[in-house]
């Protein structure tokens, strides 16, 4: 991508945020009312040290996060579109010194809903954040680093950078996607009052000598709280969510809700661990697991879901979730009263050999006296243990054997209920974005294998919005859906859908048509605290449809072409092959590929007044024939007229 220092100021729209208030409200809310006007500062990957931080003249990236001193507490950092490497390979990675305050944090955010990516490479982490009341939304963070197998043993053997790591106070992630590191999320006793909202997190982790390791989330917290709402984990190489810890870790006052979780460590084969493990450490206390939905292929005999293990827990709530598939449904170890789980669903396969349904011990000298266990429903298969006698690693003595030997056995599930039969129908949960309107997550439990879902929006769209529905296991692929809302449901295809492509392994089975993951938001999505301007009579458009194929060590050249809007226009372009490049002030693409392949390539184009249109364009880039066979011609250089000229 090439500087625009060029662009007048004129090129500049001040997009003011008018912060005063961050309220708590259900789970999160944010309240903008009449207060001093945040300022805009912008990022982009030919950004420089010396820029001021303006549109005309951005910063790189790690300057930003410098926190120079125009940006104070309440200031809006937009990251442009385009991949970000922390050079040299190897370093510690991009590092966050940004402090905001608790009533105005730093928000640095993609910029207009773009692809801003930060590829980690080979460093420690791809996004460190050691400051404090950042909030990080809509950065997609990922490795290309391709080795994803490691000769070390233990859990410091990996190969591929780290995704994001919070290790300040105050500090949020929203709406990212995380995957193909070694680690999804990390957060740790370091950082009270955390936040990870609406994030994916996927493909995360490395194969050992011993066993699998990364997690999509590893958590721990001993002050303040921790919310983990409405987001997606699975197909990491590990565990889903580890909320645990060795020695005087503590795993305190942590609340999970809203989350879609499924088939962890389904790689390189299907030997699934943990979808959710919380226990371990100095202090297992206060910590709510609510309304999540999680899932393992119930054909494959394994996977755990378990709340209270290695250690005493006390004081823990487990409600209203679904559990689907696994070896064990559910397990609980250690846990002493106050303990609530109700209203919560378990379904495991009854042909799943020697599994269990649900498993509940406790160590020696412990009582389950005080518990509140009822009102759940379990399906398949009926093998409940009770009462087992638990030494922080094993169970034995276990009692019960059928549901009502359970009921009789532990006093628990009075007006709980048990079936033989696979659930049967479509559960479908809709969980609302907090921070941006008009997005929400579906999760759909597809029992019938029909192969499409009926899926009311009404409470998230209204009549006549554009939208798209996105596949949560191939974000950014094609939408599943797209349109304006005509009210009353939308059908969603739970048959066909295929998964994105993950770096260094082989595409695991999605769990569709069974389990689908989808997140549905308007077009570009991410935008939400700009104000849009009126519609435009003659809109913003890229007239490019198609790009000329080309061919390894041949000159290449392409022209992107817009129309409408207000020129000039400035080009955003990611995806191209080495080689290549794009003229952010003329939309040329030129140069000599060096490497053949079909690759997808992701185009937006900002005008004067800052409004942007987007689009994603295929390129062949075909090998060159050998020395002395026959082939095109020497000069290939193709420069079709795809559309009218700019401005016109």
């Amino acid at each position: 991508m090439q500087n625009h220092n060029e662009w007048s100021k004129a090129l500049i729209k001040v997009l003011s945020l008018r912060v005063a208030n961050i309220c708590l409200a259900a789970l999160v809310c944010l309240v903008f009312v009449g207060a001093a006007a945040a300022t805009d500062h912008y990022v982009s990957t030919s950004g420089s040290p010396s820029g001021d931080g303006s549109f005309a003249s951005p910063w790189d990236l790690q300057t930003a996060l410098n926190q120079p001193a125009s940006i104070q507490p309440g200031d809006i950092i937009w990251i442009l579109p385009g991949t970000y490497q922390s050079l040299p390979a190897g370093s510690y990675g991009f590092v966050s010194n940004l402090n905001g305050t608790a009533s105005s944090p730093i928000i640095v955010r993609n910029y207009n809903g773009g692809r801003a990516t930060i590829d980690g490479m080979t460093d420690t982490f791809a996004l460190y954040v050691g400051g404090s009341y950042t909030w990080f939304w809509g950065l997609e963070i990922m490795s290309s680093c391709t080795s994803r197998t490691s000769s070390v043993s233990g859990s410091y053997g990996e190969t591929c950078s780290l995704g994001v790591g919070l290790y300040g106070p105050g500090n949020y992630s929203i709406n990212m996607v995380v995957h193909d590191t070694a680690q999804g999320f990390s957060s740790f006793n370091s950082a009270p009052n955390g936040v990870f909202s609406g994030n994916l997190s996927y493909y995360n982790g490395w194969i050992g000598p011993d066993r699998n390791h990364g997690h999509g989330f590893y958590l721990q917290n001993s002050t303040g709280t921790m919310l983990v709402h409405g987001n997606f984990a699975g197909d990491n190489a590990d565990e889903g969510t580890q909320m645990y810890g060795s020695g005087g870790a503590q795993i305190e006052d942590i609340t999970y809700t809203g989350n879609g979780v499924y088939n962890n460590s389904s790689w390189p084969t299907a030997q699934y661990q943990y979808n959710i493990l919380l226990g371990g450490g100095d202090l297992d206390t206060g910590n709510t697991i609510s309304n999540n939905y999680f899932y393992f292929t119930p054909s494959v005999t394994s996977g755990y879901e378990a709340i209270g293990i290695y250690t005493p827990g006390s004081n823990l709530t487990v409600t209203n979730n679904v559990f689907a598939g696994g070896y064990i449904g559910f397990s609980s170890n250690g846990a002493v009263a106050p303990f609530t789980f109700t209203g919560n669903e378990i379904y495991v396969s009854s042909t799943a050999g020697e599994a269990w349904t649900v498993q509940q011990g406790l160590f020696s000298g412990q009582s389950s006296s005080g518990y509140d266990w009822d009102y759940n429903n379990y399906y398949g298969l009926g093998v409940f243990k009770a009462n087992c006698s638990y030494d922080g690693t094993n169970v034995t003595g276990c009692t019960g054997g059928n549901f009502s030997n359970w009921q009789s056995a532990t006093g628990f599930d009075t007006h709980g209920t048990y079936s033989s039969s696979v659930p049967t129908g479509t559960q479908i949960f809709v969980v609302p974005n907090e921070y941006e309107a008009k997005r929400a997550n579906i999760i759909i439990y597809n029992w019938d294998l029909s192969p499409t879902v009926d899926v009311d929006l009404s409470s998230i769209l209204t009549v006549g919005d554009q939208y798209v529905i996105q596949d949560a296991q191939n974000f950014y692929g094609p939408a599943v859906v797209s349109g304006p809302y005509a009210g009353g449901t939308v059908e969603i295809l739970m048959t066909g859908l295929v998964k994105a492509t993950p770096i260094g392994f082989a595409t695991p089975p999605h769990t569709a048509p069974a389990y689908g993951t989808f997140v549905v938001m308007v077009p570009g999505a991410g935008a939400s605290t700009v104000t849009a301007p009126p519609p435009a009579s003659n809109p913003l458009t890229i007239n490019t449809t198609t790009l000329p194929s080309g061919e390894t060590t041949v000159a290449y050249s392409a022209s992107l072409v817009a129309s409408g809007g207000a020129a000039p226009y400035a080009w955003f372009v990611t995806g191209l092959p080495s080689g290549l490049t794009a003229s952010t002030s003329t939309g040329a693409v030129s140069g000599t590929p060096t490497q053949s392949g079909q690759y997808s390539i992701s185009v937006t184009v900002i005008d004067s007044t800052v409004d942007s249109a987007s689009t994603t364009l295929s390129l062949e880039i075909a090998s060159a024939p050998p020395p002395g066979t026959a082939g095109p011609p020497a000069t290939q250089v193709a420069t079709p007229v795809i559309g009218p000229a700019a401005g016109t």
